[in-house]
């Protein structure tokens, strides 16, 4: 059984590293000892932080999933969405199946997982699309019980625009510039971004959201 002390480590120790790559980012950026220099380095560093950003999410997510079914509850004692989780792969496999008794197997393991432990082994369980939008980040949310309003609801405009498609222009090979004031607006919100998800995780984690009981009304 996973602690919240075990799982607040992890993602402590995922969370540092992310942080001293894009401290040592800054820092080359600021030395940059020519125009060119500094230019690329600014164009480089949208995938770079953008790669944190999908990165934490997706793996910090599946850390606290995997604290979540460390548990020893059942599926009756689970919010159903990690119940759906549990059974995400076979969900996927029936539906591209016309077969009844491939659809069997998807009902008995979920009456299945209702009365027993969930201790299952989901393989990348969160999943971020390769292209961590602001709808897409709704839906992790969902899938894992936390609420989206507030911070992230009114960052979604600027995960969109100004993260995801330049993130995605620079890497479809478009001659984006980016300025300095746009790096500074990327780097303050995956700070924060970052900063923000492992601390709720912490605490969903320590308040036992994955508990049925505890994540009514979700947003």
């Amino acid at each position: 059984m996973s602690s919240v002390e075990q799982l607040i480590a992890k993602l402590d120790r995922r969370y540092s590293s992310r942080r001293r790559e894009l401290t040592a980012l800054d820092l080359s950026i600021q030395s940059a000892d020519s125009d060119i220099t500094a230019r690329t380095l600014l164009r480089a560093s949208v995938p770079i932080m953008y790669s944190h950003w999908e990165g934490f999410v997706k793996e910090s997510a599946g850390l606290y999933v995997e604290h979540a079914y460390s548990q020893n509850k059942t599926g009756n004692e689970l919010n159903s969405n990690l119940v759906a989780l549990a059974v995400k792969g076979k969900m996927i496999a029936a539906l591209k199946s016309k077969k009844t008794s491939e659809h069997e197997v998807v009902v008995k393991e979920i009456i299945r997982l209702l009365e027993k432990p969930v201790s299952v082994q989901v393989d990348a369980p969160i999943d971020t699309e390769s292209n961590l939008s602001s709808k897409v980040l709704r839906e992790v949310f969902r899938s894992i019980g936390l609420d989206f309003r507030g911070f992230w609801e009114t960052q979604s405009t600027f995960i969109d625009r100004e993260l995801v498609k330049l993130r995605n222009d620079i890497a479809h090979g478009e001659m984006r510039p980016v300025t300095r004031a746009t790096y500074r607006a990327l780097s303050d919100f995956i700070r924060t971004a970052l900063e923000l998800f492992k601390r709720s995780l912490e605490e969903a984690a320590l308040n036992k959201v994955y508990l049925k009981a505890t994540t009514e009304n979700i947003g």
